[in-house]
């Protein structure tokens, strides 16, 4: 009985620590000033546009501040051994699952619509390569064929 509590503490510690990670980022990105301008320097604005790196932000936010309330629930409950906290973070994780196998689900459902988008994004950053000149694309696309090692969308041509 010792260890498995040992474990829930040892886990829920990391993943604490983590979400505040996560939470931090996330704090930064959306009130800092200095993170816009790093985002201006690489040239990434003109491919993303503000309104996703806000949402990304706030993605990091909330996943933040989720991680770091579940764990500490789990954290308190297994060293207050509380029967209160640990069934909210039972069931809380239960719902996690639940959202997870839900999501796999989803995207098994959509893979040809992803793909199929996923196609008309990189043809469309191909395009702006060749025809536009663009040097963020450029390099984006440097990117994706060295870490695929493959060139374009549907092959050299």
């Amino acid at each position: 009985m010792a260890s498995s509590r040992a474990i829930l503490l040892i886990l829920n510690g990391i993943f604490f620590l983590i979400g505040v990670g996560i939470l931090s980022i996330g704090l930064w990105s959306q009130f800092d000033k200095n993170f816009s301008m790093i985002w201006n320097t690489y040239d990434l604005n003109k491919l993303i546009d503000a309104k996703g790196l806000n949402g990304a932000s706030l993605l990091l936010i909330i996943s933040g501040f989720a991680s770091v309330f579940i764990s500490f629930m789990g954290l308190y409950g297994s060293v207050r051994k509380d029967k209160c906290f640990l069934t909210t973070y039972c069931i809380m994780i239960c719902i996690i699952i639940i959202l997870e196998v839900s999501a796999i689900s989803i995207f098994f459902n959509y893979q040809g619509e992803t793909r199929a988008h996923l196609r008309e994004g990189l043809n469309e950053t191909v395009t702006k390569v060749n025809k536009e000149n663009d040097k963020a694309a450029l390099q984006i696309m440097n990117s994706i064929q060295t870490v695929f090692q493959c060139c374009g969308c549907n092959g050299p041509s």
